[in-house]
């Protein structure tokens, strides 16, 4: 091996190094350049509204059955945001079920819950087949979920 000289390439190479590293840590900091092409400024999104709770249980199921259906054209439509905002509301209307079911029999209150628990677990089934971009489960979960809805309007 040659012994180090002044004159030798080393520190030609370790300049370009140096400069190489200063040039990218500065593209790393500042991706977008320097104010050329400025992003425009997005106001933050609005917080979706709270979910619409109608006073009563057939107004209940029927909104669960309008949720449920755009919860399915969003599943078709690879439009997973809109989805979980459908699957936010059909867990709060679920939440208020019980509630609105008061005048039901006893019989019939026995079937709210078990039906209810059935959806709530149809609900989350539709959640992660769609996180996982798997619709056909999502389609199973969606087919349950409206026999379960059908169960909840017949019981008077």
């Amino acid at each position: 091996m040659p012994p180090f000289h002044p004159s030798s390439e080393a520190p030609l190479r370790l300049s370009f190094l140096l400069l190489g590293l200063g040039l990218s840590t500065a593209a790393l900091a500042h991706p977008g350049g320097h104010m050329d092409g400025e992003m425009p400024y997005r106001p933050p999104t609005a917080a979706t509204a709270p979910t619409a709770i109608p006073a009563t249980y057939p107004d209940v199921v029927t909104a669960l059955r309008d949720h449920a259906s755009t919860a399915s054209v969003a599943l078709g439509a690879a439009k997973i945001v809109d989805l979980h905002r459908e699957v936010r509301a059909l867990n709060d209307l679920l939440a208020a079920l019980p509630t609105k079911g008061g005048a039901l029999s006893t019989e019939a209150k026995a079937t709210l819950a078990q039906t209810a628990a059935h959806l709530q677990e149809q609900v989350n089934a539709l959640v992660i087949a769609a996180d996982k971009g798997n619709t056909s489960n999502g389609t199973v979960a969606l087919t349950a979920i409206r026999a379960d809805l059908d169960v909840l309007a017949a019981l008077k």
